[in-house]
């Protein structure tokens, strides 16, 4: 609306509470003198249209806005390729010390204006464009008051879900990929040798499959492009749980031998064995019924 068909994200941090750590190096790093307290960071990037694009995260509580934004901007290509060279930035006032980074990019951003030097109040133009700025970011600040709503984000998070969730799901999706010889199943394109797929297992439901593909390249980039029919499986920023344990398999897992939790291999067998032994329970029952009726 106020930018034409250009793209527009709004960024911003937000916080979680955590628990203190035994690690006093971690402690050191959660803790903020803003709130007092140990918390975690993310940054949202959201859409004016209230979609969320990514949440990225977790950051140490130290760390400010404009830091962590540098960060993600170094790290994160797809959101380069994703804006192109037109987008727009909505940030506030805390993410000042990156916006040469954003405009170097080709960014044009939007933050509401600083008084200069001298100066008593804004000008006209400067107060409608920080009006402007504030009435936009108000999608940013609405999903993280919805987001604070969560039961488990009320309080404070433990620390043990403080690790990201789609590298801890990473090594439970392979676990069960692997074949009883333990061997990673990946199909390969008769056409195109530089495309592979994965019908990954729902961890949900039995009756589901995923199809996940990957294009890569042995030059450059190694990782070109991804899709998965999972429900978050055409996110343009990041990638899904499956996604992820395929790449995490391929280029790390399989190269360090790679074996699945013995705990979790001595329940499945445990259950297995109970299905196996009902199903012998049921055969003698019908024998002895069977006995019972020569009987009669």
């Amino acid at each position: 609306e106020f930018f034409g068909n250009e793209s527009t994200l709004i960024w911003d941090g937000t916080y979680f509470f955590i628990g203190k750590s035994s690690s006093h190096s971690v402690n050191r790093s959660a803790y903020g003198g803003q709130k007092k307290r140990h918390y975690v960071k993310f940054m949202s990037i959201v859409h004016p249209d209230d979609y969320v694009s990514d949440v990225i995260g977790p950051f140490q509580g130290t760390l400010n806005d404009a830091s962590i934004a540098e960060e993600i901007l170094a790290t994160n290509n797809a959101l380069a390729t994703w804006l192109g060279s037109n987008g727009h930035i909505i940030v506030d006032r805390g993410f000042r010390d990156v916006i040469e980074t954003f405009q170097d990019l080709g960014y044009e951003t939007h933050m509401p204006s600083f008084l200069k030097k001298g100066e008593k109040q804004h000008s006209t133009i400067d107060m409608n464009n920080s009006r402007m700025c504030t009435k936009i970011r108000w999608s940013v600040e609405a999903f993280h008051g919805r987001l604070k709503k969560w039961r488990i984000f009320q309080d404070k998070i433990h620390n043990l879900l403080i690790p990201k969730l789609k590298i801890k799901l990473a090594r439970t999706y392979v676990e069960e990929h692997l074949d009883q010889e333990g061997d990673y199943t990946v199909e390969l394109d008769a056409n195109t040798d530089n495309i592979l797929r994965c019908p990954i297992q729902s961890r949900h439901s039995n009756a589901v499959k995923y199809k996940s593909w990957i294009q890569y390249s042995l030059s450059g980039d190694p990782i070109i492009a991804w899709y998965c029919t999972c429900p978050g499986g055409a996110v343009t920023i990041g990638a899904c749980a499956h996604i992820v344990s395929i790449v995490w398999y391929l280029s790390y897992a399989r190269h360090h031998h790679f074996e699945p939790s013995k705990g979790r291999r001595r329940i499945q067998q445990a259950i297995m064995e109970r299905i196996v032994v009902g199903e012998d329970d049921d055969m003698d029952d019908k024998d002895q019924e069977e006995e019972d009726d020569d009987w009669h």
